[in-house]
């Protein structure tokens, strides 16, 4: 399978990222400089950092390549990993999609539990006077 290259949004001739997860610096000569990506942010992203008129910019590498390679036509403001791992970032294992539905893959398809170690437990509210069901949390 060959491995496609794109510019990355908003470096244009500077950058430019695969589907396949990579990342290379363009040279005005026209040569190439693959970059290394093996650093983190906080929460487990592989992050880069690219300079465009003098300035440093710090990305996540997740979103470079959707923004490069997936549709988001709806807007949609979350990319997802959709094996969970989080330095798998090839193109195929990315999707857009909303902050619950990010949130419910988690839970749903990935098992993940919340911190407390899965003991969360319903809560159910009452009407103080009758003492009938209002609603489940």
């Amino acid at each position: 399978m060959d491995e496609k290259w794109s510019d990355v949004v908003g470096f244009e001739g500077l950058y430019e990222v695969s589907d396949q997860g990579n990342l290379r610096k363009i040279f005005s000569t026209g040569k190439y400089y693959s970059m290394s990506l093996n650093s983190c942010d906080k929460d487990g992203y592989v992050k880069t950092s690219l300079r465009k008129d003098g300035k440093r910019h710090y990305l996540r590498l997740h979103r470079i390549i959707a923004e490069a390679f997936l549709d988001n036509s709806e807007g949609l403001p979350v990319v997802n990993h959709i094996d969970g791992v989080k330095d798998n970032n090839k193109v195929k294992n990315l999707e857009w999609c909303t902050v619950s539905e990010n949130t419910c893959h988690g839970f749903n398809a990935l098992g993940r539990i919340g911190h407390n170690g899965g003991m969360n437990k319903h809560v159910d509210q009452l009407d103080i006077v009758t003492g009938e069901l209002i609603r489940t949390y």
